[in-house]
């Protein structure tokens, strides 16, 4: 082993990322394999930040996640279902999940 690498089989398992991170981190994650189409990825770490959240309902960025993953999936169907369910916020800014499921809605083909 070369001196200047870093020993990655001497981390222990306490030091797993999934470990600690946060459930907002790991959908982060998911977001991006999805958008990158790594559909096992993203489906394993939304999988993962969502039962971190601890709740049984679906949160409109998840289900944004969620109608991505779909979409990446060719599922077209799935995806508009998905992207359907987030409420309009009382306040939508340029980076709410709402605005960005409609924008998505509006590229899917009929």
């Amino acid at each position: 082993r070369d001196r200047h690498s870093f020993p990655h089989d001497a981390l222990p398992i306490s030091c797993d990322p999934e470990t600690h991170a946060t459930s907002s981190a790991l959908h982060t994650l998911a977001t991006l394999a999805a958008e990158r189409g790594e559909l096992g990825i993203a489906q394993a770490k939304l999988r993962v930040a969502m039962e971190k959240r601890g709740r049984e309902d679906v949160s409109d960025p998840e289900w944004l996640t969620l109608g991505m993953l779909a979409e990446r999936a060719g599922l077209s169907d799935v995806a508009r279902d998905a992207y359907q369910r987030l409420q309009k916020p009382a306040f939508v800014d340029e980076d709410a999940s709402w605005l960005l499921a409609q924008a998505r809605l509006k590229a899917l083909k009929p």
